[in-house]
């Protein structure tokens, strides 16, 4: 299956339900709005500096994904127009590995986090970059993110992991 065309409900261990899709042009709106929901911490968290708005140019860029070279999922709640994003997770290649690294991004809105969704999110764009011949994921953590530091640690698929300036700069296998 094309990862343009995820579309998975999900069961979290919680008990709640959300569902797991690819990222459209369509979500600008809703993802907006997720973005304006994020605490300051959770948007340092994700754009490792604070960040008052995403531009139009930001929108279509986060949205607008070619499923190759970027590839953007994000977790909903709600269905039709009742339907929010809760957690958005991406990555880009990066265009010194030879199509083999990538760089992945994720946010979960502060209310959401702790259920689980990063992790799946992280393992649902693993599967899709294993698929692509992507072996590794390089993500940029704030030190003191303990719970995403906490997340990449139990995948157990850490290659290294280096800290300068309260920046922990994490690569690990896809698989």
């Amino acid at each position: 299956m094309s990862p343009r065309n995820l579309e998975e409900r999900v069961q979290l261990s919680d008990g709640g339900e959300i569902v797991v899709r690819a990222i459209t042009p369509t979500d600008k709106g809703r993802l907006l709005d997720f973005f304006d929901s994020l605490s300051g911490q959770t948007i340092r968290s994700r754009f490792l500096r604070l960040k008052p708005s995403l531009s139009e140019e930001e929108l279509a860029a986060l949205t607008e994904v070619d499923f190759v070279g970027h590839v953007g999922i994000v977790a909903t709640s709600g269905t039709g127009e009742g339907e929010s994003i809760v957690g958005v997770g991406r990555y880009v290649v990066l265009d010194d590995s030879g199509g083999k690294r990538a760089e992945i991004a994720l946010a979960i809105t502060d209310k959401h986090q702790g259920r689980g969704i990063g992790v799946l999110l992280i393992e649902q764009l693993s599967t899709i970059a294993a698929a692509q011949g992507i072996a590794e994921f390089e993500m940029y953590v704030p030190s003191e993110n303990r719970g995403r530091l906490q997340i990449l640690e139990d995948l157990g698929r850490t290659v290294s992991r280096a800290t300068d300036f309260g920046i922990a700069h994490i690569i690990f296998r896809t698989t």
